[in-house]
Parts: structure tokens; C-alpha cells; sequence
């Protein structure tokens, strides 16, 4: 781990931070606000591109061991915070689902998701840093049982595979930014 890698993982973490603060919509509606459109656009697209850059700032510049600690908590805050603002702009490419006979998506769909969100990229980077696949395994299947009964829904199914698939992926990423860095 170098410092240029954490001053990488740093904007990566102010990044996912801005996109989580930028309002995601006007209350009581699932628009963002016309003036907030573009720069919540910007901050979600940069979050790739900064975990990328970090990715590629690892492989090239040589590390200093001393810096590992640090480097490996950037990991897990990266993770958290730049997860949810990916999740949320991966879910409103996918259409609403729409209940047979109603012509109109229901009004609230799996409620407290990103505080579970939060948790589970905390815990599936941690466990993916410290070697520990199975507890990967323990995250998604408590995740799945606690939400089965909400699942039987018309389209619900779909969004909470799509968006743990969003969550977990990019807590991966990031905790293969930090092994690299330890390998590297």
C-alpha cells in the first residue's frame, strides 16, 4: 500500500459520500430534482472510474507495508459508502414492477434496505479481506431468509436480486482494490 493508493481510496470514499448526500429525489416523489439530476449522475459514474483508478494505481506504483492498516479500512469505508448511491442508480435503470390488474407499481417495496445494505457490504469486504469466503455465504443467506416473505411480491424478486448482486459486487471490488495493494 502506497500513499498514492490511499489518497485514491480516499476520493473514492468522498465520491460514494457526495452521492449519498445528493438528494436522490423531491419528497414524496421518485424523481430526483431537475438540478440535482446531473451532478448525482456525475458522482455515481465517477465511482467506477475512481475504484478503477485506485485499482490501476495499486498494480503500478510500488507499496509500503506500513500503510496497509489504513488502506484496508479505506477498503471497508469505500465499500460502504460508495455502494449505496451504485445500488440505488443500478435499481432505477431496472422498470417497476407492475401487480397483475392494477396498471400502477406498488408504493413502497423492502423497506429498510439501505441500512441492510450498509451492513452487508461491510461484512462481505471484511469477510472477503480477511479470507473468509463462507462468511460471504452467512451475509447472503440470512439476508435471503429475513427477506422471504416480502419476495413473494409481483417484481420483488427481481429488484432484491438485482440490487444484492449490485451491493455485493461492488464490495468485492473494493476489497480487491485493498489485495492487490497487500499483494502487490
Amino acid at each position: 500500500m502506497n500513499v498514492v493508493v490511499l489518497v485514491a481510496l480516499v476520493a473514492t470514499c468522498a465520491v460514494g459520500v457526495l452521492a449519498w448526500v445528493v438528494p436522490l429525489a423531491d419528497p414524496g416523489s421518485s424523481n430526483p430534482p431537475p438540478r440535482a439530476r446531473p451532478l448525482r449522475l456525475a458522482l455515481v459514474g465517477a465511482l467506477p472510474v475512481a475504484l478503477a483508478a485506485t485499482a490501476v494505481v495499486t498494480v503500478l506504483v510500488p507499496g509500503e507495508p506500513g500503510l496497509l492498516p489504513l488502506g484496508l479500512v479505506l477498503a471497508v469505508v469505500a465499500a460502504v459508502v460508495g455502494g449505496g448511491p451504485a445500488t440505488s442508480a443500478v435499481l432505477r435503470m431496472v422498470p417497476e414492477p407492475v401487480p397483475p390488474g392494477t396498471g400502477a407499481p406498488p408504493a413502497a417495496v423492502l423497506r429498510g434496505g439501505a441500512t441492510i445494505g450498509v451492513l452487508e457490504r461491510a461484512a462481505i469486504c471484511v469477510s472477503a479481506l480477511v479470507g473468509w469466503p463462507e462468511g460471504i455465504a452467512i451475509v447472503l443467506a440470512v439476508k435471503g431468509l429475513g427477506r422471504y416473505p416480502e419476495l413473494r411480491e409481483p417484481g420483488t424478486s427481481e429488484r432484491f436480486i438485482i440490487g444484492t448482486f449490485t451491493s455485493v459486487l461492488w464490495a468485492l471490488a473494493c476489497a480487491g482494490v485493498a489485495v492487490l495493494a497487500r499483494t502487490g
